[in-house]
């Protein structure tokens, strides 16, 4: 593969530390790959210049500050940042791949201690089932040099229905790790209680800095997993200029054991020719409110029951144009549908034709095809039961094959598909002839 791209930064963000103090610098501070090769971490080199609000050291040597190291050494933890200096700094960076270079920032920011949580997403379990509590659930931040099993969280109210285990062992002393969530050794297991929802308290510790939080728990019966069922997605009709109602006999998806305003629709393609809008009625306050943008009540996200509701519209904003289309996303939060379409057929207000060319010799005749004459509205094309000339042929006329030199005043779809109507040449000299149809 040919090395035609600069590496590329996946994480930047802000590099915190305790002020005075060091931190190591790792990849989820600064993190840069070749999009073109396999490159190696090794491979990838930064050199950065003078820093206003500190130094960087390798970790084995801090009596001399480093100037080149590579991801490598950034991923094994073995580069330190130590703040001298200013709150607020900037490093300048070169990184390279041994081809081509790319220049970044580092922001440093150095303050007192903190810890805080970044992420408390929850969990979904079956019930009487045990889950995974991982990093991806529950993590947090800090601008201390602390991580793994240096970042302890202390459980201060145990959950009601189930129990925390680390490693299989239940969790006596009520504290599990970062390397527990990191490892996926942490679990909450589930007793098998009617209740669909629990939590347990805790504090998250580094020395003598916390933060509280409360982790969630939903359970669900095991039902709750069934795939979702499409009972209806049928095409919808719509007047060009105008709005129609979403309803349950168009669209509806349905599980046995779900409400349906559980049931949520996400869309991830938005219709072209109009827009999808929700009446909010009275409410004041819905998760659906943030999605209304401030020139017309559109929306990307509803659920069932606003369906049932009648609530759920499509608004037809475009011009000389027969359909439309929206994929969306449906999911429970559990089960999903993805990419699913839902069709619109716009009813247009004027019939389009599309009119070819017909080439023929002086005085004689050639068949008016399909291709000649053409519907270019979809929603018409089979409502059609007759074409009316309006304008007539100077140069000659239009006769049915059956009914010769007898002028057609008007045809229909079927004489026209089987070939039944040809325009004939009077002879004269004219080189060109014109005639209207609608």
């Amino acid at each position: 593969m040919i090395n035609d791209n600069h590496p590329v930064r996946v994480m930047e963000k802000v590099f915190n530390v305790v002020t005075g103090s060091e931190r190591v610098v790792t990849s989820s501070d600064l993190l840069y790959i070749d999009p073109d090769l396999d490159t190696p971490s090794s491979q990838i080199q930064y050199t950065r210049r003078k820093i206003p609000n500190g130094d960087i050291f390798h970790v084995e040597d801090r009596s001399e500050p480093v100037y080149l190291f590579t991801q490598e050494d950034i991923d094994r933890r073995l580069i330190v940042f130590r703040h001298d200096g200013p709150p607020y700094g900037k490093a300048v960076i070169s990184v390279t791949d041994g081809d081509l270079s790319s220049t970044g920032i580092l922001e440093i920011v150095a303050s007192d201690p903190f810890i805080e949580i970044v992420n408390n997403s929850g969990i979904i379990v079956p019930r009487g089932q045990e889950a995974v509590i991982s990093n991806y659930n529950l993590s947090v931040e800090t601008n201390m040099n602390a991580w793994g099993s240096a970042i302890v969280f202390h459980v201060t109210t145990a959950p009601r229905h189930g129990r925390l285990t680390v490693s299989g062992q239940f969790v006596a002393k009520f504290q599990f790790t970062e390397a527990d969530l990191q490892s996926g050794t942490l679990k909450y297991v589930n007793k098998g209680e009617a209740s669909f929802r629990d939590e347990f308290h805790f504090q998250a510790r580094i020395s003598d800095t916390t933060i509280d939080g409360i982790f969630e728990v939903k359970v669900y019966p095991e039902s709750y997993w069934e795939p979702l069922v499409v009972l209806n997605n049928s095409t919808l009709k719509v007047e060009e200029g105008s709005r129609v109602i979403i309803d349950q006999a168009a669209l509806n998806i349905m599980h046995p054991n779900i409400a349906p305003s559980d049931i949520t629709y996400i869309i991830v393609q938005r219709p072209q020719n109009g827009y999808l809008e929700v009446d909010l009625g009275e409410i004041t306050s819905s998760e659906y409110e943030n999605e209304v943008s401030l020139h017309r009540h559109e929306v990307n996200m509803f659920d069932q029951a606003l369906i049932n509701e009648g609530r759920v519209q499509y608004v037809e904003v475009g011009t000389n144009v027969t359909s439309d289309h929206f994929i969306f996303d449906a999911t429970n939060g559990i089960s999903s549908l993805s990419r699913l379409v839902f069709t619109i057929q716009i009813i247009p207000k004027t019939i389009y034709l599309s009119a070819g060319l017909l080439e023929i010799d002086e005085g004689s005749q050639t068949i008016v095809t399909v291709s000649v004459v053409t519907v270019l509205t979809e929603y018409y094309t089979d409502k059609i039961t007759r074409y009316l000339l309006v304008k007539q042929p100077v140069a000659g006329q239009l006769e049915l094959t059956t009914r010769p030199r007898v002028r057609v005043e008007a045809f229909t779809p079927l004489q026209l598909q089987q070939g039944l109507i040809v325009y004939v040449h009077d002879g004269s000299e004219h080189l060109q002839d014109t005639f209207s149809i609608v």
